[in-house]
């Protein structure tokens, strides 16, 4: 009988005790403005220790001019907000020995703050979390939870939706009296006069230039080749026959001389 007591007990309190719904969302999901909004990012889980998040829209609509993160819980916090239309960050918690969040963090923690502002009038985006937002636990294992997509509307301002409207008289004598409409007047459009038709002057033709077709002599000179002159050794009159003998009487004259000399009495 004790025993089904106390197993009775730990059901019910079981039941009562508050079970996560492992979701990511933003808060308020479906948002609305004329100018700017705030709006913040949750996670309801068990046992987490961080994430990261990839936060889609349309830049023409919207942009995200400010992140403020929640360093209370999470005092590792990047936020990166480089690409037009996409929101990335990243959030851990303090993973120490010596603090309560050793085990991991339960139950519903705000990531931190969005400010969006409107970029044109009478415009919405969805607020999408892209396929490489994920939770971690301690140990960096994934979680399976949900993530919920929201919207951010943008409205028209106060002054533009207001509208000026005419002033009525009393007893119906008031009012603005409806101005005639202009009436188009036609204005006749000029008779077309004929144009006398002038030919156009034939063109001039290029009349070919005559080639001859007589032959064309190429002289070519023959090289004339000068006969050079060649020097003939010339030979010394004594050395020839005719001077030998011319010598040879000479000497015989000059001795026949000396001897009639010597023998003249």
């Amino acid at each position: 009988m004790v025993n089904k007591i106390a197993w009775l007990t730990l059901i019910w309190v079981l039941l009562l005790l508050p079970v996560s719904s492992q979701e990511v969302y933003f808060s308020p999901q479906d948002s609305s403005t004329e100018s700017t909004k705030d709006v913040e990012v949750y996670v309801d889980a068990t046992n987490f220790q961080g994430g990261q998040l990839e936060i889609t829209y349309n830049p023409e609509c919207v942009r995200v001019t400010k992140f403020v993160n929640n360093t209370s819980t999470f005092p590792f916090s990047e936020w990166n907000s480089s690409i037009d239309g996409r929101e990335f960050i990243t959030f851990v918690a303090n993973a120490s020995s010596n603090d309560s969040h050793f085990f991991g963090l339960n139950d519903t923690h705000p990531v931190g703050t969005l400010t969006i502002q409107c970029m044109k009038d009478s415009c919405s985006t969805p607020l999408q979390f892209d396929n490489n937002s994920l939770i971690f636990d301690l140990y960096g294992d994934e979680i399976s939870l949900e993530f919920i997509d929201g919207s951010f509307e943008c409205k028209p301002s106060s002054s533009q939706t207001g509208q000026s409207k005419g002033g009525g008289g009393g007893d119906g004598g008031g009012g603005a009296l409806p101005l005639p409409s202009p009436t188009a007047t036609q204005t006749p459009s000029p008779t077309p006069t004929a144009t006398p038709f002038i030919p156009p002057k034939p063109a001039k033709t290029a009349t070919p230039a005559e080639t001859s077709t007589s032959p064309t002599t190429i002289e070519t000179k023959e090289a004339v080749t000068t006969p050079v002159a060649t020097q003939t050794p010339s030979v010394i009159w004594w050395q020839q026959s005719t001077g030998i003998i011319a010598i040879f009487a000479l000497v015989l004259a000059v001795l026949a001389t000396i001897l009639y000399l010597v023998r003249r009495p």
